[in-house]
């Protein structure tokens, strides 16, 4: 009897134990090499600068990419200027990491479910935009800080907010 209750001890805490290391994914380190303005603004540049599809970055570049997501899949690489955008998939989750062209990882964000979101998060969300619904998360590792950027509905009206870790309000 005794020796059954020891199994299921040892099989649920090995199972829970897998569960827990299946959602929390290896998370890289971003590089410290730029502050947080500076990463800013090459991603704003980026993002407003016309993209080349499909232009692999140097060999150095992917590598890095391999190495801070040794499982990634499905990776489809964009650039503009020295920024090099790769959005793959890992663990059936949607990911886009930012590279710059000595292969420092600037940035990522991963999908996340409402659920994923933080509590203090979701009360700052509550109390700024008490109509609104969190329709779609992504967590966003920046330098030592993580960001949750999100899109909030009230029917037709969409917001994109940004909120830290503790509910501050970014922008």
């Amino acid at each position: 009897m005794r020796t059954k209750t020891i199994f299921k001890i040892l099989f649920a805490g090995f199972f829970l134990m897998g569960i827990w290391t299946c959602s929390h994914a290896h998370e890289p380190a971003t590089s410290t090499h730029y502050t947080h303005d500076q990463v800013e603004q090459m991603l704003n540049t980026h993002h407003t600068s016309h993209h080349t599809d499909n232009a692999y970055p140097p060999a150095s570049v992917q590598q890095k990419l391999l190495a801070d997501f040794p499982k990634a899949k499905d990776i489809d690489w964009e650039t503009s200027g020295s920024v090099y955008e790769a959005d793959f998939e890992l663990s059936n989750t949607d990911y886009k990491a930012y590279y710059d062209a000595q292969g420092n990882l600037l940035m990522y964000s991963i999908d996340i479910s409402r659920s994923q979101v933080p509590e203090a998060v979701k009360t700052a969300v509550k109390t700024k935009y008490p109509n609104y619904r969190i329709d779609d998360a992504d967590k966003i590792i920046q330098g030592t800080q993580t960001f949750y950027k999100l899109e909030l509905e009230q029917g037709e009206m969409e917001i994109k907010a940004v909120f830290k870790t503790d509910g501050s309000f970014v922008k």
